[in-house]
């Protein structure tokens, strides 16, 4: 196995920094920016039993990366040019593109309506969305990946099974303004998902979805935590089954080669947030998206070697 630690500044990084409107435009690319990578990679393979019938072996790897900001451009009073969109934000001390948005607080039971904490952590909550502070709420890659599987023969029938895993970052449900809207989006443009069963109708109803209204929802469905999910999973990525012939079958049937096998790909995944109802494996940039899921299937094979 090997084990191997490394310490990464990446810097002269391009940043899109304002100038003056006499240089006949409103922005510039500059190498200003720096940041810095750092962590471990881990591989280990093992031979548990090696025999002449039977044979068992195990293998696992890991990595783990924190990543964070070093250096920004300036504005003309010295203070960093944070980059920011109406999700994520990029600034000194914090990874790239950590979340960047309104917590969600729930629904008010004795009315209905969507709830945030004001200070975009904890503690008092408002119904109004514009008075809920904007605060960071999570990385959106992961901080750490790896796989680990098994292997195991015995007097020509053998197993492999194979997983990976990733993990320490939040995945956030863009789609959620179209599908899970509480207003016009779900009443008259587009289909609702089957969680808007599950609101408020009655004052002491406990529920994750505010009360269904004929306007804009009160913003219930725009960008809040409500929405962004631990991104943690494991994915059982190879299951197979099968049977090498021996070499005297093979020779009275005139034959190099025969195995017959039976394999699943992504048969089984595992998430940590029960709420999140997308793939869990997301893109780099931490959105659901709205693309296919890993395929999910079983083939049989017959390996004839002539």
């Amino acid at each position: 196995g090997s084990v191997s630690y490394y310490n990464k500044s990446t810097y002269d990084l391009l940043q899109s920094v304002p100038v003056s409107l006499t240089q006949g435009a409103t922005s510039q690319l500059m190498n200003v920016g720096s940041v810095l990578n750092k962590g471990i990679e881990a591989d280990l393979n093992f031979d548990v039993i090696r025999g002449n019938d039977f044979n068992w072996s195990v293998s696992v790897n890991y990595a783990n990366n924190d990543n964070e900001v070093e250096k920004l451009a300036k504005d003309v009073n010295g203070k960093d040019i944070e980059i920011t969109t109406g999700t994520r934000i990029t600034k000194v001390g914090e990874s790239i593109n950590t979340w960047n948005m309104r917590k969600w607080a729930g629904v008010d039971p004795a009315n209905g309506l969507p709830l945030w904490y004001i200070n975009g952590t904890d503690g008092e909550t408002t119904s109004i969305y514009n008075n809920a502070k904007v605060a960071m709420q999570g990385k959106s890659a992961p901080v750490y990946s790896g796989g680990f599987g098994t292997h195991v023969d015995y007097k020509g029938f053998y197993l492999d099974v194979s997983f990976y895993f990733a993990g320490g970052h939040k995945v956030y449900e863009d789609w959620a303004a179209y599908t899970q809207s509480t207003g016009t989006n779900t009443f008259v443009s587009f289909n609702g998902t089957e969680n808007l069963l599950d609101r408020w109708q009655k004052p002491g109803d406990i529920v994750s979805t505010p009360k269904m209204e004929l306007n804009a929802g009160r913003s219930a469905a725009a960008t809040s935590t409500r929405f962004l999910y631990d991104g943690d999973y494991l994915r059982m990525k190879d299951l197979v089954l099968g049977y090498k012939f021996n070499n005297n079958i093979i020779k009275a049937m005139s034959l190099e080669g025969l195995d017959i096998s039976v394999r699943g790909t992504n048969m089984l995944t595992f998430v940590k947030d029960g709420n999140m109802k997308y793939d869990p494996e997301v893109r780099a940039d931490g959105f659901t998206r709205l693309v296919s899921p890993p395929v999910k299937s079983v083939v049989f094979a017959i390996n004839i070697k002539l």
